[in-house]
């Protein structure tokens, strides 16, 4: 702000308010963080964890403010040049704040990825996207200094959607996470703990779930041999869920699905359940089938990019109903939906 009073430029103002933003930014993840290490209690059973989230939305939000007023500053600028005088002792301060960004930069993402913080690595992206700004601000300094070209406004613009686009970032990934983004990744490298233990059969139904740094849960369903006794089978889902908090940090919460070997009958609805996913590529697997007495249950997997909506999956769930219809037989079929990258 020092060096915008001595040169009135407004790009370098777009810099320096850009520059105050941050320190706003900086305490207002300072709250968010010291909120969400608050305990749990009977309102929030989960924590306050996304408390950082939401001051990650805040931070979003003043970064987008700024960006907007920056247009509407160097429009008027562009509109109605007016001259700017730089001295050698602006320069160096802008120099200097590159250096001291990019120092900052590197710290907010050593200590955002030691404690798992997303606004903390927010900082570090943001940081390391100032050093950017003010760097334009130097070169439409020296573009003045040497061809007498007014660039200033033009400078403060490209600043300016810089920052916008920085906003819209943000504000997209912060929203994203709030709602609950899934990661393909996290989810493949869960399975590949779980079935690292032999005894397992197979794991499906993987759901993680994020309600701040340290507070991540992830559950999922696993069969077993309905042979093995419940003793044992508790020790094996202790030991994976003991391996995925290690591992992870994930505080897992396992089902168990005993499976026994099957009936003809079930290995005649297995077949043409394979069939159907065969042939039609809404289906993608199924599992949890039990047949017992007059009722028939099975979760199948359909693609989430072809069944959408309510009728998407009636007409689905009528399909796998004529396959396991039979008279006399109730027959209960769940949905689960999966999307491209989650299986």
């Amino acid at each position: 702000m020092f060096v915008y009073f001595g040169t009135g430029s407004v790009s370098v103002l777009a810099d320096a308010i850009n520059n105050l933003t941050d320190s706003m930014s900086s305490l207002i993840t300072l709250i968010g963080a010291k909120i969400s290490n608050m305990p749990a209690d009977s309102e929030h059973p989960y924590g306050h964890g996304r408390m950082e989230y939401i001051a990650g939305l805040v931070v979003s939000a003043l970064v987008l403010f700024a960006g907007f007023e920056f247009i509407r500053a160097s429009v008027g600028k562009i509109i109605h040049p007016s001259e700017v005088s730089y001295t050698s002792l602006s320069v160096a301060i802008m120099f200097v704040s590159c250096i001291v960004k990019f120092l900052m930069s590197v710290l907010y993402k050593k200590v955002g990825n030691r404690i798992n913080s997303y606004p903390i690595l927010a900082q570090s992206k943001d940081s390391i996207s100032d050093v950017f700004v003010t760097g334009v601000v130097i070169i439409s300094i020296f573009v003045y200094k040497f061809t007498g070209y007014l660039v200033d406004g033009w400078a403060g613009l490209l600043v300016s959607f810089f920052i916008l686009y920085q906003g819209y970032d943000l504000i997209k990934e912060t929203i994203s996470t709030i709602l609950g983004n899934t990661n393909p990744e996290e989810i493949k490298e869960v399975e590949k703990i779980v079935m690292t233990y032999k005894e397992i059969i197979s794991v499906h139904d993987i759901v993680i779930v994020d309600f701040g740094p340290e507070k991540i849960y992830a559950w999922m369903d696993v069969e077993l041999d309905d042979k093995m006794g419940i003793v044992q089978a508790h020790r094996i889902i202790d030991k994976i869920e003991r391996e995925i908090y290690e591992s992870k940090g994930y505080h897992a919460s396992i089902h168990l699905d005993p499976v026994g070997s099957y009936s003809i009958r079930e290995k005649e609805t297995i077949e043409k359940l394979n069939e159907l996913i065969r042939d039609d590529k809404r289906f993608c697997s199924f599992h949890d089938l039990s047949i017992s007495g007059e009722e028939v249950t099975v979760d199948i997997v359909v693609d989430g990019n072809l069944v959408r909506s309510e009728k998407d999956e009636a007409n689905v769930k009528n399909i796998v109903a004529e396959i396991l219809n039979e008279e006399g037989i109730k027959n209960f079929v769940k949905i689960d939906k999966i999307f491209k990258g989650e299986i």
